[in-house]
C-alpha cells in the first residue's frame, strides 16, 4: 500500500469516528429528555398514557387512552451529510453452487482436424486360379469372298482389313454395321520419273525429273510451265572448289585421235534404300548422283498441309 492510500483511509476513520461521537452524543441527550418526560409523567400521575410514537420529522408524541395526542419534542435530528465511503471489506465465503442454467447456443464448426492414422489390413491370400477363358475371336485372315463370314472372321478386302461383328454375307466396307475396320487402305506411294534433259513444249507431271544446264530439277506438280521456274525445284549441287594455282606450261603435245560424240543421258540407276538417282549417259558411264530425300519430305510435307 503506497502513502498517498494510507493517508486517505486515515482521514475516512477520523470522519466515521467523528460521526459516531455525535450520534452517542444525540442518543445520550434522547435519553436525557426522555427521562426528564417520563419523571414529569410519573409526577403528574399520568397513568393513561398508552404508547409513544415518533412521526415521520422525528417528533415524539404520547397517545393517551383517550386519544389525546400530545408533543413531547424532536427525538431525532435532520439527516446529516452522506458520510464517506467505508473501506473495502474482506472477501466473503464462497457461496454454493447455483442451479444449472440452459444449454448455449450451438457453436461455429471448428476447423478440420489433422487426418487420422491409416489402417491397412493384411493383404489377404492368393487366391485360387480361374477358370480358362474362351478362345480369343483374332484368328486367321483370309481374303473376302461371297459366303456367310462368322462373327470375329478376319478379311482382306480392297487392300483394307476388317473384321466381323456378327455373322454376315454382306461385302466389308468402312461404314458397314457387320464388319469393323481393322486397317484401311493408304494412298499409293509415288516415285521420281526420269524424263532426262528438259525440252520446252514437253507435257510433265509431278515428281518428273528433268536435267538443265548441268542442273536437275524436279517437277513440284503437273503441267509445272517452264524450267526453271517457281513450279520447279533444282536439285542440290556440290560447291565448287577454289581455283588452283596456275602450273607450269607444259610440252605440245600430239595430236590426238577424233573426238567421240557427246554422251546423253538415256537411263538412271535408283537407290530406293539412300533415295539418291544415278545418271547412265550413252557411253555406259555413271553421272554424279542426285539426292531426293529432302525434294520427298517437302512434298510430303506440301500434300499433308504443313
Amino acid at each position: 500500500m503506497n502513502d498517498v492510500t494510507a493517508d486517505f483511509n486515515i482521514d475516512r476513520v477520523e470522519a466515521v469516528l467523528r460521526v459516531a461521537e455525535a450520534a452517542l452524543r444525540e442518543a445520550r441527550r434522547m435519553k436525557a429528555e426522555l427521562d426528564k418526560v417520563k419523571a414529569e409523567l410519573e409526577a403528574m400521575g399520568a397513568r393513561s398514557v398508552v404508547t409513544f410514537v415518533v412521526d415521520d420529522i422525528g417528533d415524539l408524541y404520547a397517545i393517551r387512552t383517550t386519544g389525546a395526542r400530545e408533543r413531547l419534542g424532536r427525538v431525532i435530528g435532520p439527516v446529516g451529510e452522506r458520510g464517506l465511503p467505508g473501506e473495502k471489506g474482506e472477501q466473503g465465503s464462497q457461496g454454493s453452487q447455483g442451479e444449472r442454467g440452459p444449454p448455449g447456443p450451438i457453436g461455429s464448426t471448428g476447423e478440420p482436424g489433422p487426418p487420422g492414422a491409416s489402417i491397412r489390413g493384411d493383404a489377404g491370400e492368393k487366391g485360387e486360379r480361374g477358370e480358362r477363358g474362351p478362345p480369343g475371336l483374332l484368328t486367321s485372315i483370309d481374303t473376302w469372298v461371297e459366303k456367310i463370314h462368322y462373327q470375329g472372321a478376319i478379311v482382306i478386302h480392297g487392300g483394307s482389313t476388317y473384321q466381323a461383328l456378327r455373322d454376315t454375307a454382306s461385302e466389308p466396307t468402312a461404314g458397314s454395321k457387320d464388319w469393323q475396320a481393322l486397317a484401311l487402305k493408304g494412298k499409293d506411294g509415288q516415285s521420281l520419273t526420269i524424263q532426262g534433259t528438259y525440252k520446252e513444249g514437253n507435257r510433265y507431271k509431278a515428281l518428273d525429273v528433268v536435267t538443265l544446264d548441268s542442273c536437275w530439277f524436279v517437277a513440284r506438280r503437273d503441267n509445272p510451265g517452264k524450267c526453271p521456274g517457281p513450279d520447279w525445284q533444282v536439285g542440290p549441287v556440290g560447291k565448287r572448289g577454289e581455283k588452283g594455282p596456275i602450273g607450269e606450261r607444259g610440252p605440245k603435245g600430239e595430236n590426238g585421235a577424233d573426238g567421240r560424240d557427246a554422251t546423253e543421258w538415256i537411263a538412271v540407276k535408283m537407290d530406293r534404300r539412300n533415295y539418291t538417282a544415278t545418271p547412265i549417259m550413252s557411253d555406259d558411264s555413271e553421272g554424279p548422283p542426285m539426292p531426293f530425300r529432302e525434294l520427298f519430305d517437302q512434298y510430303d510435307a506440301e500434300r499433308k498441309g504443313s
